[in-house]
């Protein structure tokens, strides 16, 4: 397979490696991915409309984090996605967890009840939480590093990120004034990372890319994966999405991070996965992938057209935040 454009430097090498008990099935055999229809389109976007919906009426007052967000507290089954990729933890926001043949990996730990529950769902794939070595990050929000503490103080994996999220992450987040679930404890970063840097871990080499906007360091993370005998890029992809109480005011606030919304923008116009991932479970549409992969579809997560037509929806969103923010400026027209 050709590897797309926006993965060829450096080369990012990862072979299969589950142990769970799973189905083989060759490539002739295999269900090639389905073309990306416009009720596709559509469910994602009421996927996210729901999302921002929710998460705004609980920050109003609205509606208690467990009305609005059940999925963000219930647990997910363990599931390979593709490749050494799984899914461990929560239902709606989502932690991968990659093993490989010298230790394992693992990218997010949402909030502080599912650490424990990573642990277990670890377990329950056949391998030991002892042999984590490594803890990313795609960016230091509450609802994306709360159970990393734990994880890091049961295994003694090293805990990797962004410079710039590091103050974020090491600071924790204590709004106990607001609502307890916000807080998360701090969680100590043993090395930063750069933009573009790989990370390699026995059979896996991971690479970063730092997209500030969401978070200073928001970071998305790139690998090769190989099933049903074809190799595909994966993304996990950070974020870009602009807060559900809007820009801010400060123009020494604001325009830098304007700033930083277009150059990750920019810098990530022309990136097509085959398989796109990420924190929300709403931004990949997991359910349903979910159910095609319940279904006998070991491709259900390949979709090249999906990426593109996220980050579309995220620009679109962007800009409307920054007209809403410009026309509510004192001397606005």
């Amino acid at each position: 397979m050709k590897l797309s454009h926006w993965l060829l430097a450096p080369l990012i090498l990862l072979t299969a490696c589950s142990d769970t008990e799973e189905t083989t099935v060759s490539a002739q055999d295999a269900p090639a991915s389905a073309a990306r229809t416009d009720s596709d389109a559509a469910a994602a976007g009421d996927h996210l409309d729901t999302l921002r919906a929710n998460v705004g009426a609980w920050l109003a007052g609205q509606m208690t984090f467990q009305e609005a967000l059940p999925d963000w507290i219930s647990h997910i089954e363990p599931t390979r996605v593709i490749g050494p990729i799984h899914l461990v933890g929560a239902k709606g926001l989502s932690s991968f967890f990659i093993p490989t043949s010298e230790g394992h990996i693992l990218i997010d730990a949402p909030l502080p009840q599912h650490g424990p529950v990573i642990l277990e769902h670890i377990r329950a794939l056949g391998y030991e939480p002892a042999d984590l070595k490594i803890l990313l990050n795609t960016h230091a929000h509450w609802d994306h590093f709360g159970g990393l503490a734990h994880i890091k103080e049961v295994t003694g994996a090293k805990m990797m990120a962004s410079a710039a999220d590091r103050p974020l992450l090491e600071a924790g987040v204590d709004r106990s004034e607001v609502d307890p679930i916000y807080n998360v404890p701090s969680v100590a970063v043993n090395e930063t990372i750069e933009d573009g840097q790989t990370i390699q871990l026995g059979n896996v080499r991971l690479r970063a890319d730092i997209l500030p906007g969401h978070s200073p360091g928001c970071t998305s993370w790139s690998l090769q994966v190989e099933e049903a005998d074809e190799s595909f890029d994966v993304l996990i992809f950070c974020s870009m999405t602009v807060s559900p109480l809007g820009l801010p005011s400060d123009p020494e606030t604001l325009e830098p991070l304007l700033a930083n919304y277009r150059g990750s923008f920019e810098k990530a116009k022309d990136w097509s996965p085959d398989v796109f991932l990420s924190n929300h479970a709403e931004f990949y549409d997991l359910g349903s992938k979910l159910e095609r992969l319940a279904n006998g579809n070991p491709l259900a997560f390949v979709d090249r057209e999906e990426f593109p037509a996220f980050l579309t929806r995220m620009e679109n969103d962007f800009n409307v935040a920054v007209e809403d923010r410009r026309s509510s400026e004192p001397d606005a027209e």
